[in-house]
């Protein structure tokens, strides 16, 4: 069929570039164009704000542009055969309806319309593991349209959703992979991969030794009695089952708050620690898991998450483990913290001529650098990686 169309000069503008040739126009001029929409024969009747749009057809190989709405799609940013063309819908897209235009060569044109919807977005996800039937949450913004929780191409059960939250059940077969949610409005994938356990390859899956049942020793401060406040002398204050908070020589105040929820991995609480003055002995401000008992002949790893409050410059933090009597140390790793959580590992063993096997796990942050700063510790673990080799850990 074939039209004569008049348009306006700003539309005219547009069309007359994607016709076989242009010309300086005057006013409000005419194009005739042929109505081939009827190659069109499947498209979704939603799509979100840079989400994967496809539209089937017929004799689609030749298209050479897409108008969608305001925005001109070029033929580089589409894969394209002959039954379908594939594209990201524009980032700028209004919600709502928009027009669509198929450009093909000479005047061959194609319209249709598609509806613009927000857009699911996955901004974290908890926990960081997990085995079947676990519950996974994931936090992020216009959750509520989700109509499909994968990990992978496994599909799990979504037990709860709000804007903001959506709960699912990890799945029977599901391995290490991202996270996508599925909706009209397009995937979200998330930015880290979520560890299928009990593949133990991963030592996040391995038993946390400071929560087992044979020692509470309460690595994430969750379930503890706690003597809290103001520590400027060698007397440290008990943050729980063998944990102690020392602050020898600095002012250091010591509470246990609620913790944000905005990190994975933390738990309800977590212990927050204010560095208000700086004494001489720098590396005793502490906390400090004493007397945590290990196979010598095994290696360990330790790992905790940092928080840091100070921008523009940098934090030091310690995290490491000494032998008794402090006469020989294993694994001390030192970090220059960004703002905001910080996650760190430090791998223990022991040298061939050492048999012990009593550790005293300790994060250290009295120093000069960090007076002012108010740091955040949570989810200490200490997991048993494997055997000991020679004079060197072996890891999974």
């Amino acid at each position: 069929m074939i039209k004569k169309i008049v348009y306006p000069m700003f539309v005219a503008a547009i069309l007359g570039l994607l016709a076989t040739g242009c010309k300086e126009e005057e006013g409000i001029i005419e194009i005739t164009i042929h109505d081939v929409s009827s190659r069109i024969t499947g498209m979704p009747d939603f799509t979100g704000t840079g989400a994967e749009m496809e539209i089937n057809g017929t004799q689609l190989q030749n298209i050479e542009r897409i108008i969608f709405g305001d925005v001109v799609v070029r033929r580089i940013e589409m894969t394209v055969t002959e039954t379908s063309i594939k594209f990201n819908t524009p980032a700028i897209a209004p919600l709502g309806e928009n027009k669509i235009v198929l450009v093909f060569p000479g005047g061959d044109r194609a319209f249709t319309s598609v509806d613009v919807i927000p857009r699911q977005t996955i901004l974290w996800f908890d926990p960081l593991y997990g085995s079947e039937d676990d519950v996974i949450t994931v936090h992020g913004t216009n959750l509520d349209i989700v109509s499909s929780a994968k990990i992978g191409e496994a599909e799990g059960t979504i037990l709860e959703k709000s804007k903001t939250l959506i709960k699912f059940s990890i799945p029977s077969g599901a391995v290490t992979d991202y996270i996508y949610l599925e909706s009209d409005a397009g995937i979200a994938t998330s930015e880290g991969l979520f560890i299928a356990c009990p593949d133990d390859v991963y030592y996040e899956c391995l038993p946390d030794l400071l929560g087992a049942d044979t020692l509470p020793r309460n690595g994430n401060f969750e379930d503890t009695a706690v003597v809290v406040g103001l520590i400027g002398s060698d007397l440290p204050g008990s943050a729980g089952s063998q944990w102690w908070l020392a602050g020898s020589g600095t002012r250091v105040q010591y509470e246990i708050i609620a913790s944000p929820g905005n990190y994975p991995g933390l738990g309800t609480k977590l212990l927050k620690a204010t560095v208000l003055a700086m004494g001489e002995a720098e590396w005793s401000d502490q906390i400090v898991n004493e007397g945590y008992v290990c196979d010598s002949n095994r290696c360990f790893l330790y790992t905790g998450k940092v928080w840091s409050d100070i921008s523009g410059r940098q934090i030091r933090v310690t995290g490491g483990v000494h032998l008794p009597g402090y006469s020989d140390m294993r694994g001390d790793t030192t970090l220059n913290l960004k703002k905001g959580w910080n996650e760190w590992a430090t791998r223990i063993w022991h040298a061939p001529e050492q048999r012990w096997t009593v550790m005293r796990l300790q994060v250290n942050f009295g120093f000069p650098i960090n007076e002012g700063a108010v740091l955040m510790f949570d989810d200490f673990r200490v997991v048993d990686v494997g055997p000991r080799s020679d004079s060197t850990a072996v890891f999974r």
